[in-house]
């Protein structure tokens, strides 16, 4: 009995064993290119991939006595299989995919011919979502590892200086801030200066630095090259990791050497506070930095005046400002010297003073506290109610998913939010992330509704959750509150449209009245826009526009709250009463602190500090703040200490002293190790963001402590605990002779003593880098690893990021080789597109180098062993929806989609050319094949621009795989030998 082969039926001259021998050698070149860009390692993997597919194939082979090793195919799927590896795997990941990918997608339905999806693709998929995270952390190629540039950054890759950095790894150049530069390369440092410094003036003040910074310049010299340019040379090659903080401190001491620290400017600044505040419709800024106080004020009033308010200030308040100056400041503005650096912990008492006075002298408006960057973002997080949080920044609203609650629930409850809550969410849209749910405002969020928001979100998803409702949503509600504030009490009534509000009529007029509300109805116009009052008695009556739904009745009590606190405190003073002004806040350390006249209490742990350190503590006050603490002396009560002032206290004073004294007790609280992070006797405050796939951190650094955050949920204790102690011993330089210890949601180091403020840009830089590395080796949740392209663009997206995908790579510091960018600064090629059709990318072994991939395409069809429609096809269309709808997650619209670098990057070449066209899982017919190839680019496509993952090719090619038999059914090839028969004719 004749018997017919398994598929596949190749129609051409070429067997099975001498097809996969052709695709074997057109995998080659991409396999080698993988190994040069990435190592040894990548080798490795690919040799286990084969060996073990090999392995499988023979052992079954002997099982079920069939001769199959011979005819290669199990040498192309183990070679696939590694090159679809990324470099830095374990060794057993590759050889689990290979057994798979034989036993049980082969071997399981026939062996060779028989199986119904693309055996190494099916291997890649399984292990994907096995140890996804293994399978996302990529290496960077060798040529970004030795000369690359970040676009968009000053901190830039240039060429090297021809006499000392010949064999330099990484060059790094940047302004040395006075018209010159200051390169490293290499084991040299060269640093420009400005002219008139003779060689003598340089040598001392290389000399000096050297000696301040005794572990970081240790075994350092120096030399002045042909050009008459300061060098040091290190004894080694300095680490790369070191460059940007080397240049930060440079360029400090250079400047301070220059200036001769100019005392207008804050460059030796231990603190820099910023306060805005609004006065008659004047915006301004009262801003501490070391022993200067710089204040603008309204173009109305000239130096004279200001001059006149300075001695008025300086004369009132002579125990802060005994012995300063005032000018007018050279960059705008007015500016107070005192005799001395002020101590940071008094900065909020001295801007709180002086917002006061400007005030008054200006006329009558409020302030508002800001950051030293009042112009970023501001982003604010609260507590969902459900062990998550609720996050805001700028338009996007994150909600944690509470526990139990899948993607669907939180869909329809955040459907049913805008819905049903038009006045809020008005024009919103909404999507699921990892681990948490996003609504998209219309615009960005007002920080004044933030903890509107994050409060009617938890009760709505409370209600949700729990499955309940308000008994008495469709019935008029009355909703009442009441608070004190200052020793006043107020009260706030809702029922239907109207709003009572009780006041201190004693300390407010109907004028401050009429402006609180008037301000309601600008700040919150979501709820107060068209709103009237009138005012009766003790209290005053809002109507608003409309009935007030009962769900948000908490929200508007509590911004009325906040809003009428903020009035009485601000009018609360002894101007207008007769009372002493009492303050009590908590001490930051489980006490309180209380003024009260002229006493200032302060709680304390007895068991903790005993009363002989207490005295110290005080009696170091009085010494280091004579003209504040004037006459002052102390006595000990049961579990405080309390200072006796002469006099009673300032009200002004009040708030100032809270800030005063809780900065001092962190001081002497230290020890406590919860406490590490109080910046009391901080010089410097620094902190550096960092990203590691998922996980979004900073290291900061205060006085001799660094913290480092780190995902809580995926790394422990015990290995965070292993990771301080290597990078103590990696960094000994920087970080000899620190603790460490674990604290609620971070790691910290305690050094010996307090950090040099100079210091600060180059620990953090290098422990920012170490702790990414880190978490992305040994975090058990999914991560992308930011050296891929599309997973760098796939995570900026979903953080906001808006533009093309140049631009998105750009503001993520993705790196490209020096000849990319120099090429695309000749054609205005994308130099990204330019590295990934080389292959200096980062990716799996065998995907990073589109062009070689395509030749080897090319190699197969010249060959006859595959045709061209399918990756022709599956390109083309992937590359046309691309360009259509692939600009719309970027924020560009239709029709501004990227082409050239999506299709360079990631898996989609290597899956066109060698894993679509697999003879066995793709359909028979040419009109089939192009369906098959049309489903492949529309998959790859959904799955790149709109699906949680950055990428989706092999996920595509396995489900058109599925849909091969259906092809194959109704797309039916011409019998071979078949005449249709002719028509008869009609008599």
């Amino acid at each position: 009995m004749k018997t017919v082969s398994v598929s596949p039926h190749i129609h051409t001259n070429n067997s099975i064993q001498k097809s996969m021998l052709l695709v074997s050698a057109a995998l080659l070149p991409a396999a080698a290119w993988g190994v040069y860009s990435f190592g040894l390692r990548a080798l490795l993997v690919l040799l286990v991939s084969i060996i073990s597919c090999v392995l499988t194939e023979f052992l079954l082979g002997l099982i079920n006595k069939e001769k199959t090793i011979s005819d290669g195919s199990a040498l192309v799927t183990g070679l696939l299989i590694g090159m679809n590896m990324p470099s830095t795997v374990p060794f057993y990941v590759p050889i689990i995919a290979s057994v798979f990918a034989i036993a049980v997608v082969k071997w399981t339905f026939g062996g060779l011919g028989c199986n119904w999806m693309n055996p190494a693709l099916a291997g890649r998929v399984f292990v994907f979502f096995s140890f996804t995270t293994l399978m996302s952390t990529f290496a960077l190629p060798h040529a970004l590892e030795t000369n690359y540039v970040l676009p968009g950054r000053e901190v830039a890759t240039i060429e090297a200086p021809a006499d000392s950095v010949s064999a330099a790894t990484l060059t790094t150049a940047e302004s040395n801030g006075k018209g010159g530069m200051v390169i490293i390369a290499n084991k040299f440092i060269q640093v420009d200066f400005p002219e008139g410094f003779t060689q003598s003036d340089i040598s001392s003040w290389a000399d000096a630095v050297i000696a301040k910074y005794p572990t970081i310049f240790n075994g350092y010299t120096y030399f002045f090259n042909s050009n008459g340019i300061l060098e040091f040379e290190a004894p080694s090659k300095i680490n790369d990791l070191y460059h940007v903080g080397l240049i930060s401190i440079i360029r400090t001491e250079l400047a301070n050497y220059i200036d001769n620290i100019a005392v207008d400017s804050v460059s030796a600044a231990t603190k820099v506070s910023g306060t805005k505040f609004r006065a008659d419709g004047f915006d301004g800024s009262i801003t501490i930095a070391n022993r200067f106080i710089t204040v603008t004020y309204p173009d109305k009033f000239d130096q004279e005046a200001m001059a006149n308010w300075a001695d008025s200030v300086i004369a009132k308040y002579p125990e802060l400002f005994e012995g300063a100056t005032h000018f007018a400041a050279k960059g705008g503005g007015y500016e107070f010297a005192l005799p001395n650096k002020l101590n940071d912990n008094l900065h909020e008492m001295y801007s709180s003073v002086l917002k006061a006075e400007l005030t008054n002298l200006i006329g009558g408006g409020s302030e508002e506290e800001v950051d030293a960057v009042s112009s970023a973002t501001i982003s604010s997080e609260g507590d969902n109610g459900f062990g998550g949080k609720i996050s805001i920044t700028n338009q996007y609203i994150t909600i944690d998913y509470p526990e139990g609650m899948g993607e669907s629930e939180l869909k329809e409850f955040t459907a049913n939010l805008i819905d049903s809550y038009p006045e809020l969410f008005e024009g919103a849209t909404h999507f699921a992330g990892r681990g948490y749910y996003e609504i998209e405002l219309y615009d960005a969020l007002p920080q004044n509704l933030h903890d509107t928001y994050r409060s009617f979100i938890k009760q709505q998803l409370n209600s949700f959750v729990n499955g309940s409702v308000d008994a008495t949503s469709s019935a008029t509600k009355t909703t009442d509150l009441s608070f004190e504030q200052s020793g006043y009490e107020a009260t706030s009534s809702i029922t239907d449209k109207y709003i009572t509000i009780t006041y201190p009529t004693q300390i407010l007029s109907n004028d401050m009245i009429n402006e609180f509300v008037s301000d309601l109805e600008e700040d919150y116009p979501i709820f107060f826009e068209g709103v009237s009052s009138i005012i009766l008695n003790d209290y005053v009556k809002l109507e608003l526009y409309d009935t007030l739904g009962n769900d948000y009745h908490d929200i508007v009590n509590s911004i009325i709250e906040k809003e009428l606190s903020k009035l009485i405190k601000k009018n609360a003073v002894d101007a207008v009463s007769s009372a002493t002004k009492q303050t009590f806040a908590s001490s930051g350390y489980g006490g309180s602190i209380a003024i009260a006249n002229k006493y200032i209490t302060v709680d304390y742990n007895t068991s903790e500090i005993s009363q002989s350190e207490m005295s110290a503590w005080a009696d170091n006050i009085i010494a280091n703040n004579p003209s504040l603490f004037k006459g002052v002396t102390y006595f000990f009560n049961e579990k405080n200490i309390e200072f006796v002032f002469p006099a009673k206290l300032n009200d002004a004073y009040h708030d100032g002293f809270v800030a005063f004294f809780q900065g001092e007790l962190g001081s002497l609280m230290k020890k406590d190790v919860v406490l590490v992070d109080a910046v009391s006797s901080a010089t410097k405050i620094t902190g550096v963001e960092y990203k590691a796939g998922d996980f979004s951190g900073a290291t900061s650094i205060a006085n001799k402590y660094i913290t480092v955050d780190y995902p809580t949920g995926s790394i422990t204790t015990d290995q965070m605990a292993a990771w301080a102690d290597s990078v103590i011993a990696k960094y000994p330089d920087i970080l000899g002779g620190a603790k460490h210890f674990a604290g609620a949601t971070y790691y910290e180091f305690e050094l010996p003593e307090k950090i040099n403020d100079n210091l600060h840009d180059l620990i953090n830089s290098v422990l920012s880098s170490e702790i990414s590395a880190f978490i992305v080796e040994n975090s058990s949740v999914d991560t992308v690893s930011s050296a891929t392209m599309l997973s760098a663009n796939k995570t900026a997206l979903v953080g906001g990021a808006k533009g093309n995908m140049e631009s998105v790579l750009s503001s993520v510091n993705v790196p490209v080789t020096q000849y990319a960018a120099d090429f695309s600064a000749k054609t205005g090629i994308s130099p990204y597109t330019i590295d990934a059709f080389l292959g200096n990318q980062g990716g799996c072994i065998g995907e990073v180098s589109a062009l070689l991939l395509i030749v080897g395409g090319i190699f197969l069809i010249a060959a006859g062993v595959i045709t061209w429609h399918i990756p022709v096809v599956y390109i083309g269309s992937f590359a046309i929806l691309s360009f259509i709808f692939g600009g719309i997650p970027a924020g560009n619209g239709l029709f501004h989609g990227e082409i050239l670098t999506p299709i360079f990057t990631g898996g989609l070449m290597l899956g066109a050319f060698f894993m679509a066209t697999d003879w066995v899982t793709t359909p028979t017919t040419t009109l089939g094949q192009v369906i098959f190839a049309i489903g492949c680019g529309f998959f790859t496509f959904l799955f790149r621009y709109f699906g949680s993952l950055p990428e989706g090719t092999s996920l595509a090619i396995i489900l058109m795989n599925i849909v091969t038999p259906t092809i194959d059914r109704y797309i039916k090839p011409k019998k071979f030998g078949f005449v249709k028969a002719a028509k008869e004719k009609k008599r």
